[in-house]
């Protein structure tokens, strides 16, 4: 190897060790969330698609506790299979606080529930948000809840990691 491209070699290696171990501009600490999320359907609107599947729409009125400390207006949108299985997603329009910052957030929040499981499951992400919560972002995963007769609850638990400046 020649000396220039020895010397541009490290220089490539330096470029990327500096922007692997440097943390984004902004990003802050990262902190833990965790927390309950309840919520009550407001609307629903299913459409048989054919095949035995529907596909539905709807919205709901929610409460956070936990490192989430606020309410929310949710629209979702799904399908449900013939076996009863059902996926889809949710838009969260969030109103309160994430730990000790207040404001409002917007969250994308993805759930499958499979026909062998009482549960709901899926992954949840801030992707953005105003007020004390401009620079808010996170990720994480969440798991509905049942009841002592193993009724399924329009609640869940929610944990994963936030971000804030």
């Amino acid at each position: 190897m020649t000396k220039v491209g020895s010397v541009a070699l490290l220089v490539c290696v330096a470029v990327v060790l500096t922007m692997s171990l440097t943390p984004s501009a902004g990003a802050g600490k990262a902190t833990s969330a965790s927390g309950s999320w309840t919520w009550e359907n407001t609307g629903f609107n299913p459409v048989d698609v054919g095949g035995g599947c529907q596909y539905f729409t709807g919205s709901e009125e929610a409460t956070w506790t936990g490192t989430f400390r606020g309410t929310s207006h949710d629209d979702f949108a799904g399908i449900q299979t013939p076996d009863q299985s059902m996926g889809g997603a949710l838009t969260v329009s969030f109103i309160g606080k994430v730990g000790h910052v207040r404001g409002r957030m917007f969250m994308h929040i993805t759930y499958w529930s499979p026909i062998t499981s009482l549960f709901m499951d899926g992954t949840w992400a801030i992707k953005g948000g105003s007020g004390g919560l401009t620079a808010v972002h996170g990720k994480g995963t969440w798991v509905s809840l049942v009841d002592a007769t193993n009724t399924p609850l329009s609640a869940a638990n929610y944990a994963g990691k936030v971000w804030t400046k």
